[in-house]
């Protein structure tokens, strides 16, 4: 409804969705690594995935659904433009953030 009524007064209208795309295209432009986008605990569960733990260890670390963790793992691979785990190890070890 939101939309409509933009539109309708004369205005324009941008989902959410489209907006946080059009944030992380600018932000690659502006050569930040994809990495500094994480929120905090995405960040930790992506440190926790890369040392190779698995989802149920990371949620009982965190004290956090195992849900949520899985959760944070689709957001993860998203914002830094990977398919899987492999891929999350290899852009830490490039980005040194494991060892």
């Amino acid at each position: 409804m939101t939309a409509i009524r933009r539109v309708a007064g004369g205005r324009k209208y941008v989902s959410a969705e489209t907006t946080e795309r059009l944030a992380l295209e600018l932000g690659h432009r502006a050569g930040d690594r994809p990495h500094d986008r994480l929120t905090r605990r995405e960040f930790e569960v992506f440190l926790s995935i890369a040392a190779g733990k698995s989802v149920s260890q990371i949620a009982g670390e965190l004290g956090i659904s195992v849900k949520t963790v899985s959760n944070h793992r689709m957001h993860i691979l998203q914002k830094l433009g990977v398919r899987g785990t492999a891929d999350l190890i290899r852009y830490a070890i490039r980005h040194h953030l494991i060892r």
